[in-house]
C-alpha cells in the first residue's frame, strides 16, 4: 500500500510522486535541492507581496473614507459653500468616495483607479478655475496622491503575480 505524497508548497495530495512538477503550484519534485529551495522562497516572497498589497488597499480605503468624510462634513457645514449646487456636488462627491472606499476591498483595482482619476480631475478643474487652489494644501494633496498611486501600483503587481501562478491566484485580499 502506497502512502500519499503531499506537495510541500501548496499541500496538494498525490497517490504517488508526480513525474514532473506539482500540477497545482509547479513545485519541482525531481529538481535539485537548490531548485526546490529557490522555488519555495519565490513562492513565499510572492505570497508576502500579496499580503503587503492587502495593507496598501487598507490604507487606500482609509484615504477614500477620509476624503468622503471631509467632503460630507464640508457639504453639511453651514456657510462653507455659497450655493446650493456646491452643497449637492460636495455631498455627491462624498458619497462617491465612500462607495469607492467600501468597494476597494472587493474590487481594489477599479475602485482605486477611479478614485485617483476623480481626485486628479478635481485638482485640474480647481486649478483651472482658481490657479492658487493648486498650491493651497499642497502637502495633503501630494500625500493623498502618493497613497493612492502606491496602492494602485501594489494592486497591479499583485494581480500580475496572481496571474502567473494558479496557487497564488487562490489568495484573496483580506
Amino acid at each position: 500500500m502506497e502512502s500519499l505524497i503531499k506537495c510541500p508548497t501548496c499541500h496538494t495530495t498525490y497517490p504517488r510522486e508526480p513525474k514532473d512538477n506539482c500540477y497545482h503550484c509547479g513545485y519541482p519534485f525531481h529538481g535539485t535541492e537548490k531548485e526546490k529551495a529557490v522555488f519555495v522562497a519565490t513562492k513565499i516572497m510572492n505570497r508576502d507581496r500579496i499580503v503587503d498589497t492587502t495593507k496598501s488597499i487598507r490604507r487606500a480605503r482609509y484615504i477614500l473614507f477620509a476624503l468622503g468624510g471631509i467632503n460630507l462634513l464640508l457639504a453639511l457645514l453651514p456657510g462653507f459653500y455659497y450655493y446650493p449646487v456646491q452643497v449637492i456636488l460636495g455631498g455627491l462627491l462624498a458619497l462617491i468616495y465612500l462607495v469607492l472606499g467600501y468597494f476597494a476591498k472587493r474590487y481594489p483595482l477599479g475602485s482605486i483607479l477611479t478614485a485617483l482619476i476623480l481626485l486628479l480631475s478635481l485638482y485640474a478643474i480647481n486649478a483651472y478655475l482658481e490657479p492658487f487652489s493648486l498650491i493651497r494644501g499642497i502637502l495633503w494633496k501630494v500625500l493623498l496622491l502618493i497613497g493612492l498611486v502606491y496602492a494602485l501600483v501594489d494592486v497591479l503587481k499583485a494581480n500580475r503575480l496572481r496571474k502567473q501562478s494558479e496557487y497564488l491566484s487562490t489568495l484573496t485580499y483580506k
